[in-house]
């Protein structure tokens, strides 16, 4: 007998105009397996359906498949009612409830359609009641009450099994209205009821009633087979040799738990006995790492790990074992340790998953774009090899755009042009502060003593701009371009606040920094030292002093793996004062610091975001291929990460104050010291008015080299005359230099101990003011350093000559040593000598020389270092070799993606 169920569904037929001689329509001809459906109603304003595409395959056979149904149930309720008079009852129920069929269709004969059906069945309904009382039994002479209880249980279980032919199937593909419905009915299953009956007890003052008891029947069980009916499953244009799908659903009440239903479907017209049937991609939604979702728009981010899904059905009634490859066919390249071998019973679909890190696939070889990848699925298998290809769109890792001192999100103004001609319009750039409400960095205003936020409150408004973009983009990593200052707040970002993304790499892969004074400014500390007897502050300015960049560096050690690349200006020799190579406002020194990954320009600080330097730098950093290094950086910088920070140039050592974590520094953490010899002679606040000019008497000693310092916005011109009025130093309004975070006019050492005048004059329409600076460096004895490229050799070899002079006399026995480095990052180490067989003239005579080895076809950096007597010099040359230009150009871009 069947058992009946909570809810019964009932069976509807599939169409009531399906013609008895299509009542199996892969049983005819791949022509003749349709029929034209009745018209369908159209409403206004709705496009009739549009036929399916026409099969490429060419066969005689029909649709052959497999059909997965699962009906299920599990229900559990406790039930407890508490009775004043009689105690309290429990009841509990539990049922599992699991019906499994499979129908395997074989329609390779039209004539003759075959199918194979298994079921498999499984219902446990357990009821379970106790009753519990308290109470006495006046004849044993006891008075106080016991426990009385009663239990039952009362088990039903079936089992049943089934194997043969299926009652019936129908299907119905209609190419006109591009749809296809299909029912089936599985046969009758045998199999056995077990009833479980038990009984116990215990306190009650009937001693039969604490008697347990029980009992097992077991009786021959038969089960109807299911039947179900799928409708109107659009049929896919692009492939309809191939009907797939699921549904799932559930039916009940209220009152009733409802059973769930599901039919998973794959037919295929003519299969071969094993078939890939489908490639799909997902991704991780961020930012919950451990969800997948399906990749839609077939477009994801460089380094995200994409889950590529290949679907295999065996149609055929052997166990196969094939082999599955995995291959990126723009390259042509395997996808690494994507091989696989898969073993799948008769009828089973599998799905077949290789997690694919797509780190550098954005990009080919040399910085070329190539963000359309085509994968490409073999199935290998000797009945015969089956592939499928399918696009993803892969776009460079967004970019931040961190500005420095004195500067907003205006100084990347033009920026993003750069990065669409480097690739194309799909490489993002995201300017910290664009948009406010994303996170918006404050470095203080030029010619401004306004307050500004610290380090520690802009590296927090810069997470928030990086978690904008993370959401926004689906981007688990990304990159970051600082200028300046900009570093140092991603720096504290990157140990303070940065997690570790789930797949182990830093959320930020690279760090290019555009000039950043990983050890501080002099100009930095001339200034703040400046305006300190103001009674006057700037928080960004005091936090570039070197004393605090000192503390800063003992504290924020950890690069959590994201790799570092510095760009480092050389072409001014005197750097606020204190005569060592820069950019005008960091020295190389502090530019270079520990970061070993550095590339020299020529530039001015403020125009270390030009598009040479994006070609020299950021674009070689940014666009590595898979063939690149994306394994995270070791997590300190270098190994000497506990070693103290010191000034390369000089042996010059800035050992005052610490690096506090909090949004205000005390005066004493953020001031540091002078280098020895540097005194500063006047400081002033100047205020002006639109087109209002002002004179400063600036004082001249008659010892050591002297300058004036200014902050001032470009609009401002400035002109130093001596005591004849003569002009010996200008610096014009909205030149190139005007636009420099700190203006430098320098001037030698007057006849007399006279008295200068400054002339400043405001061109703009808005007030301003300006601060001036004027100092003097008395350190004994100056030391000056030049080096000097020749002109390469028919066999590409350069002479590099470097002097070393004490107040205008040759330095001998000195050490020189020259690092030459290509635009692509190689670098060379070359020892100059002074012995007269190395191009150096005579021996001793302060001239040092080299010859470098072969050099390939292009344009160098030579950094030469000069040490005696405990002091050191750097100096820069340029070299071009076969033609090419000096500094970086962009390179001949491939178009396309």
């Amino acid at each position: 007998m069947s058992k009946p169920t909570a809810v019964k569904l009932p069976f509807r037929k599939l169409f009531s105009l399906l013609l008895s001689a299509l009542m199996l329509a892969g049983a005819l001809p791949a022509a003749a397996q349709t029929r034209r459906a009745a018209p369908a109603t159209r409403t206004a304003g709705t496009r009739p359906a549009q036929p399916a595409r026409q099969s490429t395959a060419q066969c005689d056979g029909g649709w052959s498949g497999v059909i997965t149904y699962q009906k299920t149930l599990n229900d559990t309720a406790n039930y407890k009612k508490k009775n004043i008079a009689r105690g309290t009852t429990q009841h509990v129920t539990a049922r599992d409830y699991k019906y499994t069929g499979k129908i395997f269709v074989d329609g390779s004969n039209p004539n003759s359609v075959r199918t194979k059906a298994q079921v498999t069945f499984n219902d446990t309904d357990k009821r379970f009641k106790r009753f519990e009382q308290k109470d006495t039994c006046f004849y044993d002479g006891k008075k106080e009450a016991v426990l009385q209880w009663g239990e039952s249980v009362d088990n039903d279980i079936y089992n049943a099994f089934a194997e043969g032919e299926a009652k019936s199937f129908h299907l119905n593909f209609n190419p006109y209205d591009g749809t296809y419905s299909f029912s089936f009915a599985l046969p009758d299953a045998k199999g056995t009821h077990n009833e479980e009956t038990k009984e116990s007890g215990g306190g009650w003052c009937n001693a039969k009633f604490n008697q347990a008891k029980g009992d097992t029947k077991a009786a021959p069980f038969r089960l109807d087979g299911e039947q179900q009916s799928i409708e109107y499953q659009k049929i896919d244009r692009d492939n309809p040799d191939l009907l797939s799908g699921s549904k799932t659903w559930e039916t009940g009440s209220a009152e009733v738990k409802s059973f769930t239903y599901t039919v998973t479907w794959n037919f295929k017209r003519c299969p071969s006995p094993l078939e890939l049937v489908a490639v799909e991609f997902d991704e991780h939604p961020y930012p919950d790492f451990k969800a997948w979702r399906k990749i839609e728009d077939a477009e994801t981010v460089d380094s995200n790990i994409v889950r590529v899904r290949a679907r295999v059905v065996n149609y055929s009634s052997e166990t196969k074992f094939p082999q599955l490859k995995f291959t990126e066919m723009r390259e042509g390249a395997p996808l690494p340790d994507s091989d696989t071998s898969i073993s799948i019973a008769p009828g089973e679909e599998r799905e077949v998953v290789y997690l694919w890190d797509t780190s550098g696939y954005a990009w080919a070889m040399g910085g070329k774009p190539m963000s359309m990848r085509n994968v490409k699925v073999d199935l290998l298998d000797p009945s015969g090899n089956r592939s499928l290809t399918k696009e993803l769109l892969i776009t460079p890792r967004p970019v931040i755009l961190a500005h420095g001192l004195w500067a907003d999100h205006t100084a990347w103004d033009g920026y993003d042009k750069l990065f669409y001609k480097a690739h194309s319009s799909i490489w993002r750039s995201f300017p910290v502060g664009k948009y406010p409400a994303q996170g918006r960095m404050d470095t203080g205003d030029k010619g401004s003593l306004r307050q500004s936020k610290t380090i520690i409150e802009n590296a927090a408004e810069l997470a928030k701009q990086i978690e904008f973009v993370q959401k926004e983009m689906n981007a688990w990593h990304l990159d970051v371009v600082a200028h300046s200052m900009g570093g140092i707040i991603t720096r504290s970002y990157i140990n303070d606040l940065m997690k570790t993304a789930p797949d182990g790499k830093p959320t930020i892969g690279h760090l290019v920094m555009l000039g950043t004074p990983n050890m501080g400014s002099p100009c930095a500390n001339l200034i703040h030292r400046t305006i300190a007897p103001f009674g006057k502050k700037m928080n960004a300015l005091a936090q570039l002093d070197t004393g605090y960049m000192h503390g800063f560096n003992r504290a924020v050690l950890d690069r959590k793996g994201v790799k570092f690349s510095n760009l480092v200006g050389t072409p001014v020799p005197n750097t606020c004062g204190v005569p060592f190579n820069g950019d005008g406002v960091v020295t190389t020194g502090s530019a270079i610091w520990r970061i070993s990954d550095i590339r020299f320009s020529g530039n001015i600080h403020t125009a270390l975001t030009s598009e040479e330097d994006f070609w020299r730098l950021v674009w070689r950093r940014l666009s590595a291929s898979r063939h690149g290094d994306h394994n995270p950086d070791p997590k300190h910088y270098h190994e000497q990460a506990a070693a103290p920070d010191r000034q390369r140039e000089g042996g010059v050592r800035f050992v005052r104050a610490g690096y506090a974590r909090a949004s205000a520094q005390s005066e004493e953490d953020a001031t540091g010291l002078l280098p020895e010899g540097l005194k500063i002679n006047l400081g002033k606040e100047v205020s002006l008015a639109p087109g209002q000019a002002a004179e400063v008497e600036i004082p001249a000693p008659v010892e050591g080299s002297s300058g004036v310092t200014l902050v001032a916005v470009p609009a401002v011109s400035a002109s130093l005359f001596n005591e004849r009025g003569e002009v010996i130093g200008r610096s014009a309004a909205n030149t190139p230099e005007a636009r420099a975070d700190f203006r430098t006019l320098t001037f030698e050492r007057p006849a007399s101990n006279g008295t200068l005048r400054l002339k400043l004059e405001n061109t703009g329409a808005a007030a301003t003011s300006v601060i001036v600076s004027a100092w003097t460096n008395v350190s004994p004895g100056p030391l000056r350093f030049d080096v000097a490229a020749g002109k390469p050799s028919p066999g590409g070899q350069v002479s590099l000559t470097g002097r070393l002079t004490h107040d205008g006399t040759p330095v001998r026995g000195a050490t020189v040593r020259a690092k030459i480095q290509s635009e692509d990052g190689k670098a060379a180490d070359l020892l100059l000598l002074d012995d007269g067989a190395h191009g150096d003239g005579a021996a001793g005579d302060g001239t040092y020389a080299a010859l470098t080895e072969k050099l390939a076809e292009g344009a160098y950096t030579v950094l030469a270092v000069a040490e005696a007597a405990g002091q050191s010099r750097e100096a820069f040359a340029y070299v071009s070799v076969g033609g090419a230009p000096a500094k970086a150009a962009a390179p001949n871009r491939a178009r396309g993606k």
